[in-house]
Parts: structure tokens; C-alpha cells; sequence
């Protein structure tokens, strides 16, 4: 007896082609103010997908040279500013 019931229901319901007219748009979801801040939303998620992905590059290739670096000579500080090249050396 339920089947009966929602096949009437069904019959009496009217499809949306038929309330609209064949020619009809397909129903808009958002308003266009709507449509607008989910473009704006989605330019910014882009941005910021984008400047992740140039911090992320910039890390791995950071760590990738550190390393393939030569190791500094042992018994010299590394931070000492004549190895690192910061201050020349003094001429005699």
C-alpha cells in the first residue's frame, strides 16, 4: 500500500521542466553578489596556494644545498668573518 501512496504523490508533482518551460536556465544557486565573493574567495585561496608553494620550493632547495656543501675545515669556527668571506683577509 506505501508503493501506491508515493507512486500518487509522484503523479501529482509536477517536474521543474514542466513549471518552467523547456527553454528555461538552469536554477542559479547564488545571488551575483553571491557568485562575486566566492570569486574573490577563490582568488585569494589561489594566492595563498601559490605563495605556500614558493616558500615550500624555497625551504627544499635551502636544504638541498646545505646539503651539498663542502664541509668548512676542521679546528676553524665557521662563524669567524675571514672564512665566511665577510671581511678580507689582512695583507702584510
Amino acid at each position: 500500500m506505501s508503493e501506491d501512496l508515493v507512486r500518487f504523490t509522484q503523479a501529482l508533482q509536477p517536474t521543474v521542466r514542466e513549471l518552467r518551460g523547456p527553454d528555461a536556465p538552469a536554477p542559479r544557486f547564488l545571488s551575483p553578489l553571491g557568485q562575486a565573493m566566492l570569486g574573490r574567495v577563490w582568488d585569494v585561496l589561489k594566492a595563498t596556494l601559490a605563495v605556500a608553494a614558493l616558500i615550500a620550493a624555497a625551504l627544499v632547495s635551502a636544504d638541498k644545498l646545505d646539503r651539498q656543501r663542502a664541509q668548512p675545515v676542521v679546528g676553524v669556527v665557521a662563524g669567524e668573518p675571514i672564512v665566511t668571506g665577510a671581511i678580507a683577509p689582512a695583507r702584510p
